[in-house]
């Protein structure tokens, strides 16, 4: 089934995003996020958006979105929830969250 969807862009991800990134708080292997402003509502977020390496991959994009869409569906303290799915003004996808702020797990060790 995900063979079939390989080729085709969610329609929610044609739509150019609002949001601002600021600059890379954090890395991982498909994308990075963003410490990001909402400048319709005013309020800081975390913006994961695909690695520029791979925003011409349909398997890693579609990875991308079924991770938003995954995520958005979880309700618990340990988990941010996510406000927005869009891509940028390059066609590279992200979803959008709260910005938790705070120590990150290696610094409580």
């Amino acid at each position: 089934m995900l063979a079939n969807k390989l080729h085709e862009v969610p329609p929610v991800l044609r739509r150019e995003s609002q949001a601002e990134g600021d600059g890379p708080i954090a890395r991982g292997g498909m994308g990075t996020i963003l410490k990001g402003r909402d400048p319709d509502l005013g309020r800081d977020l975390a913006i994961n958006v695909l690695l520029d390496a791979h925003k011409d991959n349909p398997l890693i994009i579609q990875r991308s979105f079924e991770e938003a869409q995954i995520g958005s569906q979880l309700q618990h303290p340990g988990i941010a929830p996510i406000d927005e799915l869009g891509q940028f003004a390059d066609k590279r996808p992200l979803f959008a969250m709260k910005l938790v702020k705070g120590e990150t797990l290696a610094n409580g060790r």
